[in-house]
């Protein structure tokens, strides 16, 4: 007699049964083989490995092909082929993970120093929303003190375990082979363009804790010794966009925000962000020091970053946050940062972003969340622009 999902009957043969709906078997949608592969050949080596989907790897191709003009060993990785190999078909974050440890451990040496992930992701994987990516590159969900869960491309390349990336990471969070070609053009002619005149230093004027931070940032990286600053405390979308468009080299913002916006009462949102120009300069490189406006991975919306990184005019190379963090954490990651940036022996964005977060005590968990929540939108081999 059948119940609700119980089956009894009475049987003298030793043998096992398996019981079946009435449709019979499953059958798997498809079968395809697994395929080939040179990624795990021991003579591999690469400076500089961009991970993308298929659908944007011939996009990429002009910025691999410029970077081995420039004498990095490049290679272009489909992210399928490391889920074939290093994930066991699935497509997970960790298997990007495992192969770039594999490509430490076991390819030839000088072991690879930059990564580049282009492609969206999304915290909704299961597509529960109905808004998956097309090109989608998935990103580690870690847990953190004041937002429950966040992406981290940092600790997707901590490949030791110890809280440190092993390799400079960055992502163009982009869903498109126009977008990759726009971002490859853009990123290359910001290393040809000539320097802009001062550094921007915004704040948000709700709290002393800010201004008094952005003031230390600029007295401590002595960056006014090579560069006019301009310093705007209390700052309004209007007087931001208005010293951007001066012609800045730099960027820096220390304050409240959110997903698409600077400050507690709207220093400056992503409606401002078509507002921006270079004038014939440079962009500036963009730090922000703030909460959530780096978070690269909602389902539905995009974030202040995301729009600044993709706008015509826009900025090539930004650091932002994928999570809430406190602003006594980030000094001294920003301050590191800054002193790097002006290091004359770190010409490429990668190296500035890597010797930061390698200078962090990432025992302290809140320094550690900022090592792990506080990324690059940008490729980490763009040759830095600056006094």
């Amino acid at each position: 007699m059948v119940g609700l999902a119980t089956a009894a009957f009475d049987s003298t043969a030793d043998t096992p049964y398996l019981a079946v709906a009435p449709a019979g078997y499953r059958q798997p949608a498809q079968l395809t083989g697994l395929r080939p592969t040179t990624l795990t050949a021991a003579d591999n080596q690469a400076d500089f490995l961009i991970i993308t989907t298929e659908g944007l790897l011939a996009a990429v191709e002009p910025l691999a092909e410029a970077r081995r003009t420039e004498g990095l060993v490049t290679q272009v990785v489909d992210v399928a082929e490391i889920y074939d190999h290093f994930g066991a078909g699935h497509a997970t974050p960790e298997a990007i993970t495992h192969f770039l440890r594999h490509t430490a451990e076991t390819w030839a040496d000088p072991a690879p120093r930059y990564v580049l992930l282009v492609g969206r992701a999304t915290y909704d994987y299961r597509n529960y929303l109905g808004q998956h990516p097309t090109q989608h590159l998935p990103a580690l969900m870690i847990p953190v003190t004041h937002s429950g869960e966040t992406v981290s491309d940092s600790r997707m390349a901590d490949i030791d375990g110890d809280y440190h990336p092993d390799m400079a990471i960055g992502r163009w969070p982009v869903d498109s082979p126009a977008a990759v070609s726009d971002l490859v053009q853009r990123t290359l002619a910001y290393e040809q363009a000539p320097l802009a005149g001062h550094a921007l230093f915004a704040a948000d004027g709700t709290s002393a804790e800010f201004t008094d931070l952005s003031d230390y940032l600029v007295t401590e990286s002595a960056v006014g010794d090579k560069t006019a600053v301009n310093k705007l405390y209390g700052a309004t979308q209007e007087t931001v966009t208005a010293g951007w468009n001066e012609g800045a080299w730099l960027v820096s913002y220390v304050g409240h925000g959110s997903l698409n916006l600077w400050g507690k009462d709207n220093v400056f949102n992503a409606d401002g962000v078509a507002g921006l120009q270079s004038n014939g300069t440079a962009p500036p490189i963009v730090l922000q020091f703030t909460c959530l406006t780096g978070f690269f991975a909602h389902p539905t919306e995009v974030s202040l970053s995301e729009r600044m990184l993709t706008s015509p005019d826009g900025p090539v190379l930004l650091v932002a946050a994928t999570s809430l963090t406190l602003s006594a954490y980030q000094r001294p990651f920003a301050l590191s940062l800054l002193n790097h940036l002006q290091d004359p022996a770190m010409t490429r964005m990668g190296d500035v972003l890597q010797a930061a977060k390698l200078e962090l005590p990432v025992a302290d968990l809140g320094v550690r969340e900022i090592s792990d929540t506080f990324g690059l939108l940008g490729d980490p081999t763009a040759k830095i622009v600056r006094p």
